[in-house]
């Protein structure tokens, strides 16, 4: 990711009347319903559903 993918989230952050949930409505932000993560301690993989 890039320093401009990083910066334009920032600057929309420190707006208090900015939008949020628009500015991150684009394809470049977007995350998987569901994340898969492996657990170091239990050698595990664990999925979390996001809502």
């Amino acid at each position: 990711m890039g320093r401009a993918a990083v910066d334009a989230p920032a600057a929309t952050l420190r707006d208090p009347d900015a939008d949020v949930r628009a500015a991150f409505d684009t394809d470049a932000h977007r995350v998987p319903r569901v994340v898969t993560s492996f657990g170091h301690v239990a050698q595990r993989s664990v999925e979390v559903v996001l809502r």
